[in-house]
């Protein structure tokens, strides 16, 4: 909706000018236009009316996200811009990530932008530099990479977000004092509005350096009557401006400004003229982290938020990667020349970058939604690359797990140079009284091998594989006591006597009190666990985006629930993998691997 009113509301006068970001959305609408909209959209983008800022998938969160998916997801942005407009943002544009890190700054300014816009920084950060005129400056992301020194900015009235100047919002959701220039009717009040307006913008300008000042003009879901919107500020800036052509516009008390002079304007024509100015800015060459909302309300509970969509995202881009050699490999080998075989999984691990999708802050309909996107993606890029790894390897159709009989498993290392060695583990469909033994290698070498802790896995070492190369092991069926076992007996309990993760805790007591023998399992263990879970008390429930402890220093404190009962916890040993299970409550199942 909004799109559609906006593209005859910029038609209808050649002054107005909107900035659109996420191309996601964008390309959504735009590949559902006819020919004739789509030309008439070309023409507003080659005339700059049209005008995109940041331009990737989505406005990328920057604490939760991995630099390869910031810059995967802008690529994909600009590729399409690029195809379809021959355009190419100069400007980042990330007003609502929850604080701004020097490495998305960096990997701007390499990306080509050279000026970036933030909505929110700490709120100690932002009063301090509101007093000394500092709301925008140098940014100096590296001090040994060349050429990364950019112009940074804040929103909105500088009041830590993005927004209309208070008082100034038009939009159908609005409720301000819209703007009335006919002075035959009753409720004129064009006069009245410029002297307002006027006193809103010298207030904002006291607060920085130079002449040029931005106003944001829009927020989260406006402009669908964007008509309305424009037809509002015309009015405005007419009033503003004639009056200030005339001298009779309200005086600046903060002597900023002599006159006024308003206009559509786009935020790289903003960045130019406040470069053009020739200010000292001061240049500052770390982070906008941590981000503190208010007196310890600081937003970094999305950190550990829905981790489990953390998780799947590193995978998925990890996935992408792994699908772009084996595209490439197929390629130059004369394959297949599908273009869209990873396009799902691109566009998927792309979007779930946004600050409120790999951050976990999402509602959950819409964090499940991400995933499902993630999950077809994946599949249909496993399914692609099965085929190829397949076909070089002589293994045909891949199969999907779990796994019963005979079966082939290819391994592809995705690192380009580095040869690896990993401990792999295959799900089973497990029958009683039958084995694998494990084959690689022209010699058939038989590989050492163990069972998982029911029979529904199968774990084994993959020896070295080449960087960007490929090894085939073939697992065969056999009767278990005709099993060739080569491992060595089993070893006595050798976990570490405590590991730590940050402020959780884990204390781990290997006492046995029973052991059984399965021809396939080997050893299984029943031992003691005293696992010991600490957590913060708040003042308040933190939620998805906030940390709220009860003081600044507060130390986290001991779970109620432990120590955990001993039945409640196994230990399953061989001399590949190591596990102990645990439960705590309803809540918490724990598995340690060693």
């Amino acid at each position: 909706m909004i799109l559609t009113t906006l593209i005859p509301a910029l038609e209808a006068n050649s002054e107005r000018k909107f900035i659109y970001v996420e191309q996601a959305f964008f390309s959504m609408w735009y590949e559902h236009q006819t020919d004739s909209m789509q030309s008439r959209v070309k023409k507003l983008v080659r005339e700059g009316q049209l005008h995109f800022v940041n331009g990737g998938w989505c406005m990328h969160d920057e604490g939760a996200t991995h630099f390869i998916g910031m810059m995967d997801q802008t690529t994909l942005g600009h590729d399409f811009l690029s195809r379809e407009f021959g355009f190419i943002p100069k400007v980042g544009w990330q007003i609502d990530p929850f604080g701004h890190s020097k490495t998305n700054a960096l990997l701007s300014s390499k990306m080509g932008f050279d000026s970036m816009f933030v909505g929110r920084i700490d709120y100690q950060d932002l009063e301090a530099r509101k007093r000394r005129q500092d709301i925008e400056g140098l940014w100096e992301s590296s001090p040994i990479v060349p050429d990364v020194t950019m112009f940074w900015s804040l929103t909105g009235s500088y009041d830590g977000n993005y927004s209309p100047l208070e008082g100034f919002c038009f939009d159908t959701f609005c409720s301000d004092e819209f703007v009335v220039d006919d002075t035959e009717s009753p409720s004129f009040n064009a006069e009245n509005r410029a002297n307002d307006f006027a006193n809103a913008v010298y207030l904002q300008a006291s607060q920085q350096k130079g002449e040029n000042i931005l106003l944001t003009m829009g927020s989260d879901f406006q402009f669908e009557n964007a008509m309305e919107n424009f037809d509002q500020y015309d009015k405005l800036i007419k009033a503003v401006n004639e009056r200030a052509a005339e001298n009779d516009i309200v005086d600046d008390p903060f002597g900023t400004y002599d006159n006024l002079d308003v206009f559509y304007s786009t935020p790289e024509d903003y960045a130019r003229a406040k470069q053009e100015e020739g200010i000292q800015f001061a240049v500052k060459n770390d982070d906008f982290f941590p981000y503190y909302e208010c007196e310890n309300c600081m937003m970094n509970g999305y950190y550990a938020s829905r981790s489990w969509l953390k998780k799947l995202e590193r995978q998925s881009s990890s996935l992408l990667q792994i699908g772009r050699q084996v595209e490439l490999l197929d390629r130059l080998d004369g394959g297949r020349e599908e273009k869209e075989n990873l396009r799902v999984l691109d566009e998927a691990v792309a979007v779930v970058q946004h600050h409120d999708g790999v951050s976990g802050t999402s509602k959950q309909h819409v964090a499940d939604d991400y995933a499902a996107a993630l999950k077809q993606g994946g599949d249909l890029a496993k399914d692609y690359i099965g085929k190829v790894l397949g076909e070089k390897m002589g293994v045909g159709t891949p199969r999907n797990a779990p796994k019963s009989g005979n079966f082939t498993v290819v391994f592809y290392n995705g690192l380009s140079s580095v040869r690896r060695g990993e401990v792999v583990r295959i799900p089973l469909e497990k029958k009683e009284g039958w084995c694998h033994e494990v084959l690689v290698g022209r010699r058939r070498e038989r590989k050492k091998v163990q069972t998982g802790f029911q029979g529904e896995s199968l774990y084994f070492v993959v020896d070295e594989v080449e960087g960007m190369g490929a090894v085939r092991y073939d697992a065969r069926e056999v009767p278990c006591q005709q099993q060739q076992r080569t491992h060595d007996d089993e070893e006595e309990d050798d976990f570490p006597g405590s590991i730590t993760w940050g402020y959780y805790k884990s204390y781990v007591a290997p006492v046995a009190t029973s052991t059984t023998t399965d021809s396939c399992l080997g050893n299984l263990r029943t031992v003691d666990i005293e696992d010991n879970l600490k957590d913060h008390q708040t003042l308040r429930s933190s939620g998805a985006y906030l940390f709220v402890p009860s003081t600044p220093d507060e130390l986290p404190t001991m779970f109620e629930s432990n120590p955990i009962p001993p039945s409640n916890s196994k230990n399953f040993q061989q001399n590949i993998v190591k596990k102990v299970f645990s439960t705590h409550g309803p809540f918490i199942n724990q598995t340690i691997t060693t």
